[in-house]
């Protein structure tokens, strides 16, 4: 089934020397390919600024040589995008080596122009990488799909939404529509003894909700595990999801360092692509 109401997708990536161009790229063209959606493609270097010193030529002497080695990285990644993208159609693409904030910045703004964002998993908790999914995650009101280094094309035929009843798994329930109504198989999961859901809507109450979306939801209830987050992967990769579904939840302003449990447990174990809204 096409992916209905799905138009615009936003691929930012950053080239990592040694590995694959990024996964997420050759995710989001085939899902671009599924749903006729319009793709807008960001390879981005990162460009180390020079700080403030009393020693400037040192300093820069230092600094120029790791960014003229960012910009070969950088226009190594892009040949190999031109010729991925270019026997696959055309699409709205561009590479750009900039500073830190100014890919933040890029992200934010891409981000709100989208129905949604397709990057990497991040490898590293003190990274680029992690700070654009932050950002995309917090900063743009839209849903991000989050690719593991180990998927291959897209593809939504069985999916896992994680639920407890909360506004934030409401927004992804609902931000996740599309590959909800063209899948063939569809789990509503609840981890009932993760945390107080008494005050939270049950997944059984949704479940009519999908149906008149033409969703048909199997509602599930699993004895925690570990995590919640171990738990959810552990029933996804038990019926072969193809992707999980859930909010994203953080607890304060801090958010780099107080990300919610299951939300930093995703980041660091998703072995599935996982859509998160906030």
């Amino acid at each position: 089934m096409a992916l209905a109401h799905l138009k615009n997708i936003f691929v930012p990536f950053q080239p990592i020397p040694g590995k694959a161009v990024s996964p997420a790229l050759g995710y989001a063209m085939s899902m671009a390919e599924r749903g006729r959606a319009h793709l807008t493609i960001r390879a981005l270097g990162v460009k180390v600024e020079t700080p403030y010193t009393f020693a400037p030529r040192f300093v820069g002497s230092l600094v120029g040589p790791v960014n003229a080695q960012h910009r070969a990285d950088l226009d190594t990644a892009w040949e190999e995008v031109k010729l991925r993208i270019g026997e696959a159609g055309p699409f709205d693409a561009s590479a750009a080596l900039l500073g830190h904030a100014d890919i933040l910045e890029l992200v934010a703004f891409q981000g709100r122009l989208h129905d949604v964002s397709v990057v990497d998993l991040p490898d590293e908790y003190f990274a680029v990488g992690r700070a654009v999914v932050e950002e995309l995650l917090f900063q743009t009101g839209r849903p991000v799909v989050l690719v593991p280094r180990n998927a291959a094309a897209f593809s939504a035929r069985r999916i896992v939404v994680a639920w407890d009843g909360s506004a934030r798994a409401s927004r992804a329930l609902n931000d996740a529509m599309p590959f909800l109504r063209a899948a063939e198989h569809v789990e509503l999961v609840s981890v009932v003894n993760d945390k107080d859901l008494s005050g939270m809507v049950p997944g059984a109450e949704v479940a009519p909700h999908l149906s008149r979306h033409g969703v048909k939801a199997e509602v599930v209830d699993l004895e925690l595990v570990s995590d919640a987050g171990r738990t959810i992967l552990d029933r996804a990769k038990l019926v072969g999801a193809d992707m999980i579904v859930m909010g994203a939840f953080a607890h304060s302003r801090w958010r780099q360092f107080v990300l919610g449990g299951a939300t930093e447990s995703m980041l660091l174990n998703a072995d599935v692509p996982v859509l998160m809204s906030h």
